[in-house]
């Protein structure tokens, strides 16, 4: 079993925005590899001295909806709050919504509000450092929050800023995004919440029952008014 101080854990709620912050992790001098937490019991070796690995897994308070093939990259809370008191421990954070419409045009068949339960449980957790991938920000002042953002976020980690890191806040681009069309997202930005509800009702209910929850959460880390908190179900 490698070092525990060598290690980076990243845990996130399935859609919202994970391989964005670990690809911009990986281009850091320090970071030396990347693993999933079902082969951390295979490592053997450390990271080199002065450098760290990084652990990904995914959070589920219930397993019920998510596809058989990712069951085992999905750890129950007893789990991950272990885990959190060993690891430095970074979560990406999205508008929730986003990430419902996101797994629903990747997997329609199945039910996603084990999406909405994975975020009422980060709502409550302390001592990781939450990384919002898509607060919208001031036009004018974008680039330079998104810089100092990315900054904060290896400050958290006691990492250097680099060269690369301009320039990611510069691009933000999404990563692992699904290429086809997706009708709810342009109802998301054209407010047609009755749409989205209809395609997914049952996650939508349960979105806007945990709004008391969530929404503090979100104000906390800077979202704002979010155009759905008014939609009433």
């Amino acid at each position: 079993m490698i070092d525990a101080k060598k290690i980076i854990y990243i845990a996130s709620v399935q859609h919202t925005g994970v391989w964005f912050v670990i690809n911009f992790l990986k281009q850091h001098s320090k970071i030396e590899k990347f693993i999933e937490y079902t082969n951390l019991i295979n490592e053997k070796e450390d990271a080199e001295d002065g450098k760290f690995t990084l652990l990904q897994s995914h959070i589920a308070i219930d397993t019920h909806g998510i596809h058989k093939n990712d069951k085992i990259k999905h750890l129950k809370p007893v789990i991950i709050n272990s885990l959190i008191k060993t690891y430095k421990t970074i979560i990406p954070v999205r508008d929730p919504l986003m990430s419902l419409i996101t797994r629903h045009n990747r997997h329609p068949e199945l039910n996603h509000e084990y999406i909405v339960m994975g975020f009422t449980y980060i709502a409550g957790l302390e001592n990781v450092s939450f990384f919002p991938v898509d607060i919208k920000y001031n036009q004018e002042n974008e680039d330079t929050d998104r810089f100092n953002l990315l900054n904060a976020l290896l400050a958290y980690l006691g990492l250097p800023t680099e060269n690369y890191v301009k320039k990611y806040a510069e691009d933000w681009e999404p990563v692992n995004t699904t290429e086809d069309y997706n009708y709810l997202k342009d109802s998301y930005k054209d407010k047609n919440w009755y749409a989205i509800m209809k395609k997914i009702p049952l996650e939508f209910k349960a979105l806007s029952n945990s709004k008391p929850i969530i929404k503090p959460f979100l104000d906390k880390l800077g979202y704002g008014e979010l155009a759905w908190y008014d939609y009433k179900y």
